[in-house]
């Protein structure tokens, strides 16, 4: 395999004698806002922390607030230009980009470097401490992952029916303990590259996701739900509530309306006002029903005139 890191830039200094958590982000370029705030907000509750950020590519402006981010909370944040023609002929669309596969890159590249990460997803939010789940006890298994959400059994018995699963339940890759040596050992992402070019319509509902599933079968560590909390499927409850995903909807863009437990949608705003990345505006509406989706929320929260005039710009964008 060609170089899986193209470039790599290194904020801040590993000091010995710590207990770090190595957290790794993979991610394009539109999630430097999302992973700013969801880096603070592990930092929040996690004072000694390395940050593995995996990205295509990121403007000078992230590389200064990422700086000031390390100085001031005395943490080290590597950032890694990824090679993403790796995986550029794999499955994916407008709302899934190639980033998704960067975590098996990720993977690949830390062996014989790192024990084990915790890989988090850009759309996570941080609110305690994450050293039980960094250090949980995995057995003889790969990685420690949490079951997904699904609204029936018939819904989970479908999809692992549909993937050819044999494992004792299906996690959402958002938040992934992994350790380095057992999945490389056993080719994990060799395999997963493999399988998601030779087969990719077994993929379809979820390629990344589905894919470790399969090849992760009754290899996985049950951690507690708390540490992936579903913010558009379930409220949860906020008192035991360790990491937040934000699966549907996101909070850094400018048409959200939040679905999911509202105390969370503070907690990341006010995370997000005080953190290095608060002069980046959310994201604007760029497709035309998105246009539909900023006229919503004005009209919710009551503010009848941009409702009408968002809703004047959807229609213009439908039309023409």
């Amino acid at each position: 395999m060609e170089n899986i890191v193209l470039r790599k830039f290194c904020y801040g200094r590993k000091k010995e004698n710590r207990d770090y958590i190595e957290i790794v982000y993979g991610t394009d370029e539109k999630f430097s806002l999302a992973v700013g705030v969801a880096m603070s907000s592990v930092r929040e509750h996690n004072k000694n922390c390395i940050f593995h950020w995996f990205v295509t590519k990121l403007n000078a402006s992230d590389f200064e607030r990422i700086k000031r981010f390390s100085e001031k909370y005395d943490v080290v944040c590597n950032i890694y230009y990824i090679n993403e023609k790796l995986v550029r002929n794999l499955l994916h669309n407008n709302a899934w980009s190639t980033a998704m596969y960067y975590r098996l890159l990720a993977a690949l590249y830390f062996n014989n470097k790192l024990k084990r990460v915790l890989y988090l997803d850009g759309d996570t939010y941080c609110r305690g401490d994450l050293s039980n789940l960094y250090h949980i006890d995995l057995h003889d298994n790969i990685v420690a992952a949490i079951s997904d959400v699904f609204f029936s059994q018939d819904t989970y018995n479908a999809r692992m029916q549909y993937i050819r699963s044999s494992g004792d339940g299906y996690f959402n890759s958002g938040v992934l303990l992994i350790d380095i040596d057992k999945w490389n050992k056993e080719h994990i992402t060799e395999k997963a590259l493999k399988y998601l070019e030779k087969e990719p319509s077994r993929w379809k509902n979820a390629p990344d996701q589905d894919v470790l599933n399969v090849l992760l079968a009754n290899k996985v560590e049950w951690a507690d739900k708390k540490y992936n909390i579903l913010n558009s499927v379930t409220y949860g409850d906020e008192k035991i509530a360790k990491i937040i995903h934000f699966t549907g909807p996101k909070p850094w863009l400018a048409w959200y309306i939040g679905e999911g437990n509202k105390i969370f949608d503070k907690e990341y705003y006010k995370t997000m006002q005080q953190s290095e990345w608060r002069d980046v505006p959310l994201q604007g509406p760029c497709k035309t029903v998105e246009y539909r989706y900023m006229s919503k929320k004005y009209l919710k929260n009551g503010h009848l005139l941009k409702g009408i005039k968002w809703h004047f710009r959807y229609l213009k964008h439908k039309l023409f």
